[in-house]
């Protein structure tokens, strides 16, 4: 905030500034914080709030980052009474992927490592990692978002030399029998439509109205995914096909989904789902390169798979009896603690640093209080 003063010096000067380009806008809040992977206090714990006008480079994010890693290791209340840092997460914004590489790609695991017994003989591991073994990990939710994204567009994604897109889609939709084609959106919910017919239904689905709608980005890659599963024995050559590539992004599509929505999945169910989608992708990128998908998205799906194999690598240094808990990898937490900042404010999004620091208080204080009496 500015004081005003008893006259317009202060504003004169500011304006001054912003013209000259010497100071700028924070528009937005740059939020950092530290969160721990356990199934009690798994909060995230805000430890640096600034503004931002978000026109920085890559260079700008690596030094924040990095003077975040020196501050954990010097602070008494940092690695000394929590541990190392294990992986670095992000929403996947394009200026911070860069930084989270040049942080995450220091130094290649060797025998003697600790790291290295685990991990060292996994066929196609990524063994560059930070100077601490931090890995970078890009929110496997935006993830799954934006792989949708891709499938509604005319373009779409490129398999076995068939374009899936958001038209054929449509059509092979329409196949599926016993499903709930209704959207559990809040606005369909407060505007139910019982006259929608499957095709309106299925094109909602396609053309959604919210883009960071993830259940419904779930819903669209699971149908995808049970495309498989129909009959082919009265399919034409050229159906028969379409419907071999769609099963192939299909069964794709399910090794990703799965480990984080099933809570049947085992740890070890959940990495080889994460391993297989990560081999298939990889073979359809290899194929054909950015028609598939585009590369950003391609090295954030397999940023994401990586980091949940180290996670356990790194749990089994530490405590092999721990558990390992994948759903709380990339920047979830801290998009809760956004919600609540923004409830306790009476669901008001606009906070200036000060008072979105007096939101985060109240929200730890509450997550202290519920950790205290979980009854």
């Amino acid at each position: 905030s500015v004081k005003m003063g008893k006259n317009l010096d202060v504003v004169r000067a500011v304006t001054r500034a912003i013209r000259d380009g010497k100071v700028h806008i924070g528009q937005e809040v740059f939020v950092a914080a530290i969160a721990r992977n356990d199934n009690t206090d798994y909060g995230a714990k805000p430890v640096l709030l600034i503004p931002t006008c978000k026109k920085g480079s890559y260079r700008d994010s690596a030094l924040i980052i990095e003077m975040i890693r020196q501050a954990w290791k010097l602070s008494p209340y940092g690695e000394a009474l929590y541990g190392r840092l294990w992986s670095i997460a992000s929403d996947g914004d394009p200026k911070r992927r860069p930084a989270l590489y040049q942080h995450c790609m220091q130094h290649e695991l060797k025998e003697g490592d600790e790291l290295f017994e685990y991990v060292g003989q996994l066929p196609g591991c990524n063994l560059w990692t930070g100077s601490g073994g931090e890995t970078q990990d890009l929110d496997f939710k935006h993830d799954m978002k934006r792989i949708c994204k891709c499938i509604c567009t005319r373009e779409g994604l490129l398999v076995d030399n068939v374009v899936v897109n958001k038209s054929l889609l449509a059509v092979w939709l329409e196949r599926l029998t016993d499903v709930d084609w209704s959207e559990n959106t809040i606005y369909s919910l407060l505007n139910p439509d019982p006259s929608a017919s499957m095709i309106q239904r299925i094109n909602a689905l396609l053309s959604p109205k919210d883009m960071q709608d993830v259940p419904r980005a779930i819903k669209l890659l699971s149908l995808t995914a049970d495309l498989r599963n129909l009959d082919p024995s009265d399919f034409d050559p050229s159906e028969s096909n379409t419907h071999r590539a769609i099963s192939l992004l299909g069964e794709m599509l399910e090794a990703l989904v799965q480990p984080f929505v099933n809570p049947d999945f085992t740890i070890s169910q959940q990495i080889t789902s994460l391993v297989k989608f990560a081999h298939v992708s990889c073979a359809l990128f290899l194929k054909h390169e950015t028609d598939f998908m585009p590369q950003h998205l391609y090295s954030d799906l397999q940023c994401m798979v990586r980091t949940a194999i180290y996670r356990v690598a790194h749990t089994m240094i530490l405590d092999p009896g721990r558990k390992v808990l994948l759903c709380l990898l990339g920047d979830d937490v801290l998009e809760i603690l956004f919600g609540r900042a923004r409830m306790i404010g009476g669901h008001s999004p606009n906070v200036d640093v000060d008072e979105l620091r007096t939101r985060f208080g109240s929200a730890l204080r509450l997550d202290a209080i519920f950790e205290a009496h979980p009854e």
